[in-house]
């Protein structure tokens, strides 16, 4: 259990990564200002 949790919650956050690097691809638009600086610098 003491492994299983961070592992899920690694592969959430791996997830919603992914799902927010997609979205400022194709839309290119400032609805996520806090990560927008680190989206930007690429």
């Amino acid at each position: 259990m003491m492994i299983a949790i961070p592992a899920l919650l690694v592969g959430i956050i791996g997830t919603l990564v992914v799902m927010y690097t997609s979205g400022v691809r194709s839309l290119q638009s400032g609805f996520f200002p806090m990560m927008g600086c680190s989206g930007s610098a690429h």
